[in-house]
């Protein structure tokens, strides 16, 4: 029977392009949300008016500055006048910024342009801004629930008492007077900022807020102020975005003109795109009604071209007519600022994302065009330096922008000094000797002195500027191998790793280690949970929580083994750290850390199409916690900020980052933020406590203090890799190897933030006197000891690198600052060492006892009672429970007490060993097949494929990893061959 050359030319319509012809998804998944975020009500008449007002009075300025001047939308025919009213939300703006659109302002140019607009010295005062506003009082405005203009509860006293307690003067004002002033003061005082008094920070009446809008202290409101406070009253507006994104862009504020262009860009798309429109509740007509009233109260004014608005407006495409002139304003803001950064990758991508959406005329179009062509070759150039070789980046490293550290942003309050006699007192007794935690009598902080210029040797000229910094010092004289300082993490990042099995979807192998200690949970246990996972899903159990039935599965230590008085892994997680970021989906967080997969065209089998670690978003789940944790504590401090809580206060900031640059991309310090925060619940738009500055200074405060867990990055193995994933055939074969995927995991599965551990100085080889490695016990414990006799007022110095002369590169990317120990550097040479990381001292195990045999205070609804509280860097009113350590002034063991608890110890470990391989024989035996759940070997040297940690508690599960598989998100589906992996197995 001859073919049918209809099925022939099927066969060839349906062949799928070849490996690599599809491009990757530009940029990380982004959550499902719907309701996880209570937008503000519609913003009513009286609140329009006044953010009109303050957005007004600084747009007609900038545009005031361009009246002798070409403009850039000056029609050229009938039918463009005749479309000017649709430029009625961002003419100005888009009319000043395309006097110069091919490159953004340099570090030298951008001052002497900003003088020369004259908005630098523009301000108005508060009767410029509300004088004629004032008799506007429709709108409600409650303090402690009680209505301020009309409720029986303001009595004259009451009045005075609450004025009195905000620093606003009530003397000699009768009832109507006191309720107007307090009245006015609520409702035009914005940004409260956060109560530091623990810490001695008293922020007075005049710094208790960020913006007060108020009359009599002849106070004036520079551009930004007032672009600000439009936004706080009017948060759903993209014009006041689009121009505060602008106002950024002019003082070179570039990752804050981003921040504020990326959320008008998520307004006006809500409009404008169909599919969005009904994604998240009442944000559609939130957007609308912004612009309606805005539109609305312009016209009042009579002007022509706003009441030509407002009839264009009354047309059939309503408010949507005004969105296009703000896409192209807040796209070129977007990239001019990307390449501003140097960020080349995500501004080659954004320089085509409006082309490829919209038709526009060609004097529009034609600047994207020409940025290309301009920086095509230094962009590739600086990517070709920085993939050559191992160099000093690593992959997550290659495809980011740059921006410098040490300078203030506009709303960053200058008013800590972290080498204050009276903070760093403080400090220490917080970190170190008190506060409910274990007293580390031996070592202190102090401050010390650095040079300027850190890379100046001992044959160098030491005559230079000295800046301040801390470090710690000996309280006593500490023996050689003395334990000085342990620690357990205040902030954890735990990235699950995905591997393929056929037409499956992907599993996630997962050493299932306790979330909070990182202790191997048996693999009875595991069983265990399988069968009471409905119970441990319950608010109060202390061996789970919702996330045990979540998209990323969590997992906590047994608490069988608890005596009374101990708080379980996951009560105390419960209580320090795992608050509402329980039991919700994070399975896109986790995507956009490592390799993503992809069914299509692959005859529906599942492959690696790319990897998100190029994005450089391997801070993203400490993020995370920080955001969790902030959000948590303002049940008690209402007005917390993120980078004000007690673990990242103590860090540095800006005065330490002077000659210090951080990454940047779109991805990592925009977009997985912001995204992170609404799936938690906060309304980006409106909660500007978590404004673009605040997020920029976490991940700072962050990527400088993060130790990883993984030995792979202080030990022999070198962590860059080139990570181009091979074609989708090469994969499917790859399936019954599974550790061959490993060199596309992220280089960071693990991260923690060690506030007290920061505070160590950093000496190169033999100018340490103390070494630090993680915890035999509690794995995620880190520790120090004396290498040598250190004696007392003598700084502890450790070399956070190993190896005797790290490149200075490296040591100034680790540390945030270049080695100050004196010795020479090679500036060349790789990020990782190669010796390998020192072990632990063998301690008394007084001093480190199983997270699970703690004894901790319990709340009262907690069935199990509890004693004494802690947990590191908390300085603040209530306790906070860790798992405790005693100091370490307990009495030392004999040194052949040391080797008999030592051999005990190992012939444990041995026999379990021994146990576990009977099993698995056992289970193998009857049936299983060999490749499902196969474990990898390791050799003695414990560099296994997941090298994580230093102790041998952490040694034990290492080369068990790869080949170990836990269903993933869709249940009930079955692998190819018929048959799960071997939970048994795969769990060990």
């Amino acid at each position: 029977m001859a073919e049918d050359p209809r099925d022939r030319w099927r066969a060839i319509y349906e062949r799928p392009p070849p490996s690599g012809a599809i491009k990757r998804a530009p940029f990380p998944p982004a959550p499902n949300l719907h309701s996880e975020v209570t937008f503000a009500p519609h913003v009513c008449r009286d609140d329009a008016k006044v953010a009109y007002r303050l957005w007004s009075l600084p747009d007609g300025e900038l545009g005031a500055t361009m009246d002798d001047q070409a403009r850039f939308l000056d029609p050229v025919s009938d039918e463009e006048t005749a479309a000017m009213p649709m430029h009625v939300l961002a003419k100005n703006v888009y009319d000043h910024l395309m006097r110069d659109n091919l490159m953004p302002p340099t570090d030298g140019e951008w001052e002497a342009k900003w003088r020369a607009t004259g908005l630098d010295r523009r301000s108005w005062s508060y009767r410029e801004i509300l004088d004629d506003l004032r008799g506007d009082r429709t709108k409600v405005v409650r303090v402690h629930g009680y209505d301020v203009l009309t409720s029986t509860y303001w009595t004259v006293i009451q009045l005075r008492e609450e004025l009195e307690r905000r620093g606003v003067p009530s003397r000699g004002l009768n009832s109507r007077e006191l309720r107007e002033r307090l009245y006015y003061h609520e409702r035009y005082s914005f940004l409260r900022r956060s109560d530091l008094s623990h810490w001695g920070i008293t922020r007075g009446a005049g710094a208790r807020y960020t913006i007060r809008l108020e009359d009599g202290n002849n106070k004036r409101y520079n551009c930004l102020e007032m672009y600000t406070c439009a936004i706080i009253l009017s948060p759903y507006n993209p014009a006041y975005w689009l121009s505060r994104a602008y106002c950024h862009y002019q003082q070179a504020f570039f990752d804050l003109a981003i921040g504020d262009a990326y959320r008008a860009q998520l307004l006006y798309e809500v409009l404008f795109d169909p599919l969005l429109r009904n994604r998240q509740s009442k944000l559609y007509t939130s957007i609308w009604h912004a612009i309606e009233e805005h539109i609305t109260v312009a016209a009042m004014g009579n002007d022509e071209r706003d009441v030509d608005a407002l009839e264009m407006m009354r047309r059939g495409n309503g408010v949507n007519s005004f969105i296009p002139t703000l896409r192209k304003a807040a796209q070129n803001i977007t990239n001019l600022s990307l390449l501003a950064l140097q960020d080349w990758n995500d501004h080659k991508i954004m320089e085509n994302n409006l082309r490829q959406k919209a038709i526009m005329p060609a004097r529009d179009s034609e600047p994207f065009t020409n940025r290309l062509l301009i920086v095509k070759q230094q962009c590739l150039d600086d990517i070709r330096e920085r993939k050559k070789g191992a160099g000093p980046f690593l992959f997550h490293e290659t495809n980011s922008g740059s921006i410098p550290g040490g300078r203030r942003y506009p709303f960053e309050l200058d008013d800590k000094s972290r080498y204050d006699d009276e903070f760093v007192d403080r400090l220490s007794q917080h970190l170190f000797a008190g506060n409910n935690r274990p007293i580390w009598t031996s070592c202190k902080i102090d401050k010390r002195m650095f040079p300027d210029d850190a890379t100046t040797t001992d044959d160098q000229d030491q005559d230079q500027d000295q800046k301040p910094g801390l470090g710690v010092f000996a309280a006593e004289d500490i023996p050689s191998r003395g334990l000085i300082f342990a620690e357990e993490p205040s902030m954890r990042g735990h990235v699950h790793c995905s591997r393929l099995y056929g037409k499956e979807p992907p599993l996630e192998y997962d050493d299932t280690r306790c979330e909070n200690c990182r202790k191997d949970i048996p693999p009875d246990t595991m069983d265990r949970y399988d069968e009471i996972k409905n119970q441990l899903t319950g608010d109060d159990h202390p061996e789970g929580c919702k996330c045990a039935d979540a998209e990323m599965t969590v997992y906590f230590c047994p608490a069988q083994i608890l005596e009374d008085g101990q708080l379980s892994c996951a009560q105390i997680a419960r209580q320090l750290y795992h608050f509402g970021a329980c039991g919700k989906s994070w399975g896109w967080l986790h995507d956009a850390m490592r390799p993503c997969t992809s069914v299509y065209l692959t005859d529906g089998k599942y492959h690696f199409s790319h990897t998100n670690e190029d994005h450089g978003t391997l801070l993203s789940l400490l993020l995370r916690e920080v955001f969790d944790v902030t959000l948590h504590r303002r049940g008690q401090n209402p007005h917390l900020m993120a980078h004000e809580i007690d673990e990242l206060l103590v860090l540095e900031d800006h005065h330490d980052w002077d000659s210090r640059s951080f990454p940047f991309t779109l991805a990592a310090n925009i977009q997985v933020p912001f995204n992170i925060l609404m799936q938690l619940g906060v309304d980006i738009f409106r909660d500007l406590s978590f404004d673009t500055w605040v997020i920029q200074t976490v991940l700072r405060k962050l990527l400088v203090n993060a130790l990883p867990w993984d030995r792979s990055l202080r030990g022999t193995n070198k962590p860059y890799r080139d990570k181009t994933l091979p074609s989708s055939g090469v994969q499917h074969r790859w399936t019954a190897e599974p550790e061959r995927f490993v060199p596309y995991d992220p280089d960071f599965k693990n991260l923690y933030l060690f506030p007290g551990f920061s505070m160590f100085n950093h000496a190169c080889g033999d100018k340490s006197n103390a070494a630090w490695a993680y915890d035999r016990q509690v794995p995620n414990r880190v520790m120090v000891w004396a290498t040598k006799n250190i004696k007392q007022g003598e700084e502890i110095l450790l070399s956070y690198l190993d190896g005797p002369k790290p490149p200075v590169r490296s040591l100034t990317r680790v540390l945030g600052k270049p080695c100050v120990c004196g010795a020479a550097h090679d500036d060349n040479g790789t990020y990782a060492s190669r010796d390998p990381p020192p072990v632990p001292p063998h301690i008394n195990p007084t001093l480190a006892p199983h997270p699970a045999k703690t004894l901790i205070p319990a709340k009262a609804a907690h069935p199990i009672k509890a004693a004494n509280p802690t947990k590191a860097v908390h300085p603040t009113k209530g306790p906070h429970p860790h798992k405790a350590i005693r100091p370490p002034r307990a009495k030392a063991l004999t040194a052949d007490e040391l080797l008999y608890i030592e051999e005990r110890r190992r012939r444990s470990e041995r026999q379990r060993n021994r146990e576990n391989r009977a099993e698995e024989e056992d289970d193998i035996s009857h049936g299983d097949d060999p490749d499902e759940g196969e474990i990898s070997q390791e050799d003695d040297t414990g560099e296994g494929e997941i090298p994580q940690g230093d102790g041998i508690g952490e040694e034990q599960h290492n080369g068990q990893a790869d080949g170990q598989a836990k269903r993933k998100r869709t249940k009930g589906n079955s692998p190819a061959s018929g048959r799960r992996p071997r939970r048994k197995v795969a769990r060990r």
